[in-house]
């Protein structure tokens, strides 16, 4: 009889796990300018460089690193650079 119940409460269950991957899924993605940002920093160039190359101001990159870290669940650039490739947001090269 208790396997009976089962279904039951697995439905619930279910349905809050599918709701959690589905949340997950659609978190933001990143912008074009923070893709751009991301691109660059993967080819290796510093903030400044990226300022210049980009004509914003280094305070602006730094405002679109902070996202892309935040976006992407990383606290380096290279976690940033890694995670992007394995979602495939980046271009592995």
């Amino acid at each position: 009889m208790v396997l009976g119940l089962l279904p039951r409460i697995a439905q619930p269950v279910l349905r809050v796990l599918l709701m959690m991957i589905d949340t997950r899924i659609a978190e933001p993605s990143l912008t074009s300018r923070e893709c751009e940002v991301l691109a660059l920093l993967a080819e290796g160039m510093t903030r400044p460089q990226i300022a210049r190359q980009l004509y914003i101001s280094l305070n602006t990159v730094d405002r679109h690193v902070l996202h892309i870290f935040r976006k992407l669940n990383a606290h380096t650039a290279i976690q940033a650079i890694n995670n992007a490739r394995r979602q495939g947001v980046l271009a592995a090269h």
